[in-house]
């Protein structure tokens, strides 16, 4: 029997699928394989926004989906940066302070977010 994917696997799954104008899916879902050593937990979806564009979406097989929050190790931070410039992004950043106390659940934490339009 084949282990069970873990809850990362499928999210990487879906970022492999997701691949629309300059985003390619496959190249991250790679990269961030290769890089694992850089982050914790990487999730893609519509977070600016409260949208259902993507339950819209989902009855033709597309995951509509335009931003990548990625939970980066300690002290990666800039590493993970410079990984997302080569996918082609219109924006990178890092996000700290009190936004992502808030976003995060109370816990003062760092997130890179990358956006695709």
């Amino acid at each position: 029997m084949e282990p069970r994917k873990t809850i990362q696997d499928i999210q990487l799954d879906l970022i492999e699928r997701a691949s629309f104008n300059q985003f390619d899916g496959q190249q991250v879902k790679q990269d961030l394989n290769e890089n694992k050593h850089l982050w914790k937990g990487v999730i893609m979806g519509r977070f600016d926004s409260f949208t259902l564009i993507p339950l819209r979406d989902i009855a033709q097989n597309i995951w509509n989906v335009d931003t990548l929050m990625i939970l980066p190790q300690p002290g990666k931070e800039n590493e993970l940066q410079e990984l997302a410039v080569g996918w082609c992004a219109d924006d990178i950043e890092l996000i700290e302070g009190g936004k992502i106390k808030l976003m995060y659940g109370g816990i003062e934490n760092k997130v890179v977010r990358v956006w695709w339009d």
